[in-house]
């Protein structure tokens, strides 16, 4: 079964209070160099919840939202400094 809009929204906004949100300050705050493995694992939690390039079609990969619903998704991802 496809994840509705709203349930897409919703894993992506627990994704970023539990795992970004409390971060920020520190990533912020150090050399980015210093974060590329953590930021690589998020990637890959990312991933592994099929919610990686909401963009792009199915048939390549990604969730195949259309331009409106990409918005909402951006929308919600630029609350955070990494959310793209």
């Amino acid at each position: 079964m496809a994840k509705t809009l709203h349930d897409i929204l919703q894993e992506i906004q627990g994704f970023l209070e539990s795992e970004v949100y409390p971060n920020e300050i520190q990533w912020l705050n150090q050399d980015l160099r210093d974060s590329f493995h953590t930021l690589d694992q998020l990637r890959g939690v990312v991933k592994s919840r099929g919610l990686w390039a909401p963009h792009l079609s199915t048939s390549e990969g990604g969730l195949g939202l259309g331009l409106v619903d990409f918005g909402r998704v951006s929308e919600l991802l630029g609350t955070s400094p990494f959310g793209h």
